[in-house]
């Protein structure tokens, strides 16, 4: 969906906080009968900078199936046309799902809506969503404005992380005493912790062991001089004040 700028409202009071905004599209979704939401931003070389994996009802718990697919799901969404929402049939989870709500084996494949697309700074978009009962075309119509705000946040969380990237570059131009430039391995660790995750939460995004992570943080505190990661996250993490969202994995 093209928006022009002379569509585009200047004062609709949308004043909603990140939680706010979030907790309405989960609604929204729910109201059209999605169980389960997975979203990625992943660089050109599939590098997966941000995971969102929830369950939206209580009638699934899938996530952690997704998960361990994540990779599958990622190959599988790419295969689609960039830009349109695609259905399919859930071929990938190969168990038999318990519903819930109904306290019975689903028999048939899970029904799966994908969305695949560029994003700004060489960025890509995975959308996934999972439910038990076909969507009607009024659904679906609103599924695709949902893409559309999801691709949208995408991009504005993308540019403010490279303008978090910029600037530390900036910054470190700038000091008197260069510290030893952070390999990318430790760019990657050092974002994720300005953005509020623990090692073992890294560790999961990154899939590496808890082991690594902490080798990593150790180099990146000598690097930086820094003497903790309060520091460091109070150091690098100044430039943080458009999006405070954390990446997040959660298991449901």
């Amino acid at each position: 969906m093209q928006v022009s700028e002379g569509n585009i409202p200047l004062d609709n009071g949308f004043n909603k906080s990140p939680l706010e905004f979030e907790e309405e599209l989960k609604g929204g979704l729910v109201k059209i009968g999605i169980e389960h939401a997975t979203v990625a931003i992943s660089s050109k070389s599939k590098n997966t900078v941000f995971k969102y994996i929830e369950g939206l009802s209580s009638r699934l718990s899938i996530s952690k199936r997704i998960n361990e697919k994540f990779d599958n799901y990622l190959a599988f969404a790419s295969k689609n046309t960039k830009g349109q929402l695609c259905y399919s049939q859930d071929k990938i989870i190969e168990n038999r799902i318990f519903d819930h709500e109904n306290l019975l084996i689903i028999q048939n494949n899970l029904n799966v809506y994908a969305m695949y697309e560029d994003l700004s700074y060489n960025y890509e978009i995975t959308i996934i969503f999972h439910n038990i009962d076909t969507l009607e075309t009024e659904a679906l119509r609103q599924l695709e404005l949902i893409c559309e705000i999801i691709i949208a946040w995408a991009n504005s969380w993308v540019a403010h992380h490279t303008m978090l990237l910029h600037w530390y570059r900036y910054s470190e131009q700038s000091s008197d005493s260069l510290p030893p430039i952070l390999t990318k391995s430790e760019m990657g660790v050092l974002e994720l912790l300005i953005k509020g995750l623990t090692g073992s939460e890294v560790a999961q995004i990154r899939h590496v062991s808890k082991e690594t992570v902490r080798t990593q943080i150790k180099s990146i505190l000598h690097k930086t001089q820094c003497r903790n990661q309060n520091q460091l996250i109070s150091r690098f993490g100044q430039g943080q004040w458009l999006m405070n969202q954390p990446t997040r994995s959660i298991y449901t």
